[in-house]
């Protein structure tokens, strides 16, 4: 099976005084997320470090189950890179029948809202985050990362 992850097309953020091309699928992801007004992302910035992490387990969990699996090495990766920083991961899959991406990760987000866990995570502030999303068949994966 094939899989869908958009790196096709990016947006170009001013981070301070730096450029930097954020892929297609975290725009989307971060659209959404302020589309319900999290904390994390209105005060924390998307980092490509933590970006990588995610869209490289978001394509692992397309062809595997969902899980945390492997979330210890990210976040010592992570933390090697960003002392001081306590990350924390928010993964779902979305089985909806839509092919719109845009939709996908609304839908997404709508289902961490309704987790306490998850929504708790988003409505504390972050420094840095990422996130990722891909499609596979009518199934849709995405993972948050996030510091405090």
């Amino acid at each position: 099976m094939k899989f869908k992850l958009f790196i096709i097309i990016g947006c170009i953020l001013i981070l301070g005084a730096k450029k930097v091309e954020i892929p297609y699928d975290t725009v989307l992801m971060i659209k959404a997320g302020q589309a319900y007004k999290y904390k994390t992302i209105a005060t924390g910035k998307p980092n490509l470090d933590v970006i990588e992490e995610c869209r490289g387990h978001c394509k692992w969990m397309v062809t595997h189950r969902m899980s945390h699996e492997g979330f210890s090495g990210r976040n010592a990766r992570l933390a090697a890179k960003y002392p001081g920083h306590n990350f924390r991961e928010i993964v779902a899959t979305h089985s909806g029948y839509t092919n719109d991406p845009e939709e996908a990760a609304l839908q997404i987000f709508k289902q961490w809202r309704g987790s306490s866990g998850h929504n708790k995570f988003l409505k504390k502030s972050s420094r840095i985050y990422g996130f990722s999303i891909a499609h596979i068949g009518s199934r849709w994966v995405a993972i948050g990362l996030m510091s405090n």
